[in-house]
């Protein structure tokens, strides 16, 4: 059975070859935006391993709405007052999608948020994924302030900022 650890600075290399594996080359981001986004917020990422090999994982962070950080940056300011817990990435290999791990991965977040007294979960869905956050509960909200566009530009075209109360 999979079972799901807290993500450390340990596992970025593994964190890497999964992006690698799960993501077009424009959405790979640097060890220096992970370790920015791990620091921000040491106990809201998770790494899922079975018989030791890592399978896939969910970075997390909380944030106030416009204030979560552009695809790759190398420093996440962290803000006083957090309103959402933002999916800022979920990766799990094709070999493991069978097993359930995003659920569980978003079972946990939603935990978090709950315990953190947050709103709920936000996000942005790139590569084609509206529809499938939209299944999970997550509804697009179209209309954004212009310090949520601005970062929504970093995504490339086509990125959607979702949120889903918890």
């Amino acid at each position: 059975m999979p079972t799901l650890k807290p993500l450390t600075l340990d596992d970025l290399e593994a964190v890497l070859a999964i992006q690698s594996a799960c993501y077009e080359p424009f959405f790979h981001e640097s060890v220096a935006a992970f370790r920015a986004m791990l620091t921000a917020s040491p106990d809201t990422h998770w790494l899922c391993r079975r018989e030791g090999k890592p399978l896939g994982y969910l970075v997390t962070l909380p944030v106030a709405e416009g204030k979560l950080p552009v695809l790759d940056a190398a420093a996440v300011a962290t803000v006083d007052t957090p309103e959402w817990l933002y999916v800022h990435d979920l990766a799990v290999l094709a070999e493991a999608r069978s097993l359930g791990l995003g659920r569980r991965f978003m079972a946990e977040a939603e935990r978090v948020a709950r315990e953190k007294g947050l709103r709920g979960l936000a996000l942005v869905a790139v590569q084609g994924a509206e529809g499938y956050w939209a299944k999970a509960g997550f509804r697009a909200k179209l209309e954004v302030s212009p310090a949520l566009a601005g970062k929504l530009a970093s995504f490339g075209e086509g990125a959607v900022y979702m949120e889903k109360a918890c």
